[in-house]
């Protein structure tokens, strides 16, 4: 059944899903001035550094970590009590799903994990991240931060990063390993599908049945999950364009 495939989503979830960015409405002078307000006042003297202190916490086997990308900070942006910052240090801890913030040189403090709840969205080496409120949905796997893979007028593609963690003991210590366990989130009509491939794009659209059959795509799935997804929905965006224009 076509229902077995969909989450139910609440309005708040999909109105910030489908919501566009705050930082693409602001003009290039406006960004300047955040940055130049941030470096008179200090950003951490800002509502941006209302968090927890926190310190990294794992000893971690064969390079692996629970960040996104890197242990190392990245520039990025963050919308945070509907206020925007530029050019800020941050890490995105995928398997705590915590954003953290690197303070000055001159502060005694390691970092600070931000309160989730006061997130809008952010931005980290490039890469854009929403929050997702529980709201009607009660499944763990959707809520917290997502990326926007691809955005339309008709759905949005979201990726959960999840890392799984696995622990090893080595002459009296503790180490850990993290390994990536992503997942695939359509939002589509009031919907929130799970998908892992082809199949379940098809179960959602049907009717594009033979269109993105023509696409063999195997060899992408393998080995860019990411560009997979997208070049299969973009065949379901073409679509959905023309018969809306046929409609009209």
């Amino acid at each position: 059944m076509r229902e077995s495939y969909l989450i139910i989503i609440s309005a708040q979830i999909l109105s910030l899903v489908f919501l566009s960015t705050i930082h693409s409405q602001i003009k290039e002078k406006e960004i300047d001035y955040y940055n130049w307000f941030d470096e008179i006042t200090g950003a951490e003297n800002s509502n941006l550094y209302e968090g927890i202190l926190s310190v990294e916490k794992y000893a971690t086997l064969d390079k692996s970590h629970e960040f996104f990308i890197s242990s190392e900070y990245l520039k990025g942006n963050i919308v945070y009590d509907e206020e925007p910052y530029f050019n800020i240090d941050l890490k995105y801890d995928i398997y705590e799903d915590e954003v953290l913030l690197g303070l000055r040189s001159n502060s005694q403090i390691l970092m600070v994990k931000l309160v989730k709840e006061r997130i809008g969205e952010f931005i980290i080496n490039e890469r854009r991240f929403i929050r997702v409120n529980d709201g009607e949905d009660r499944n763990p796997n959707t809520l917290g931060f997502q990326e926007v893979l691809m955005e339309t007028s008709f759905f949005t593609l979201l990726k959960k990063h999840k890392k799984i963690k696995y622990t090893r003991y080595k002459k009296s210590r503790v180490f850990h390993k993290f390994v990536s366990s992503d997942e695939y989130y359509l939002a589509y009509e009031h919907h929130f599908y799970n998908i892992k491939n082809k199949k379940d794009i098809i179960r959602i659209f049907p009717e594009y049945r033979a269109e993105t059959n023509k696409r063999s795509l195997e060899s992408l799935r393998k080995t860019d999950k990411d560009k997979y997804m997208i070049d299969l929905l973009h065949i379901v965006d073409s679509r959905l364009i023309s018969d809306k224009k046929t409609l009209q």
